[in-house]
């Protein structure tokens, strides 16, 4: 009788946790389950073997188009004297940015006018989107129909993402240094802490290996913390993206044993 009536005791001292999921002390973040893409893997076979590509690191990136201060697309040969370079990231050689870029309003009537990213001054690979002030460039893609002013610009040459932010004294610049995420591998949990950042509306969160290749998609409010479950991350770099319509933020993690 004793041991049923500890029984009951103990029953109804945890019941509001069992039932509400939430123990003292403990604050709950948003669960999200990230659907996986069904993006195959790009591979190159000839000898009976795959390689996986690596991702492209290169030299130069910048911003070309009609909008630019030159007023006129880069002639062939010019050696990239209208292209306006940006800055590599001193961590990490997928990031680029650039301050103060002066851009006037695109035609949206006119498909010669806009801007688009390029990379070492050419044209062998090029970004170009629909969106603006953020979205995601891609190969062939439409030149970028920008609005006129003062913009700090960030891009991520592994996912074609970008973002035109007006240059402004009075604003909290973003940096993926400020986002802090922890992975337990045990659990298949990805935690990311944005409380650096007064995001609003909806917020897309996207996972990528090193390769460009996207791995998770998840598009939710906007939240301090998430909790994100995943399936097992394999050793190795990897990208989590943070955007809405008005920024992206891009930070490179390790997975490790």
């Amino acid at each position: 009788m004793k041991k049923l009536w500890l029984t009951f005791f103990v029953a109804l001292l945890f019941y509001p946790f069992l039932a509400f999921g939430q123990m003292p002390g403990f604050v709950m973040t948003p669960d999200i389950t990230m659907s996986y893409t069904d993006n195959k893997e790009s591979s190159d076979i000839g000898d009976g073997s795959e390689k996986k590509h690596k991702a492209t690191i290169y030299e130069q990136i910048s911003i070309v188009g009609k909008n630019t201060s030159y007023g006129a697309w880069p002639e062939e040969g010019d050696g990239g004297a209208r292209d306006i370079y940006l800055s590599a990231d001193p961590i990490d050689d997928h990031i680029w940015t650039i301050t103060g870029l002066k851009l006037t309003k695109a035609d949206t009537s006119d498909h010669n006018s806009g801007i688009r990213f390029r990379a070492n001054h050419n044209w062998n690979v090029s970004w170009g989107a629909n969106n603006f002030p953020a979205g995601r460039g891609y190969a062939g893609g439409p030149n970028i129909m920008c609005e006129e002013g003062t913009w700090d610009v960030v891009f991520n040459s592994l996912t074609g993402e970008y973002s035109f932010e007006l240059s402004n004294a009075g604003n909290t610049r973003r940096s993926a240094r400020d986002v802090r995420i922890s992975y337990y591998a045990d659990r298949n949990i990805l935690y990311v802490d944005l409380s650096d950042y007064n995001a609003k509306g909806d917020i897309l969160i996207n996972l990528y290996e090193m390769n460009g290749k996207l791995l998770l998609s998840k598009r939710t409010g906007a939240q301090q913390k998430y909790k994100i479950r995943t399936r097992g991350l394999e050793e190795g770099d990897y990208f989590l993206s943070v955007s809405n319509h008005a920024f992206v933020i891009a930070k490179k993690f390790t997975v490790s044993p």
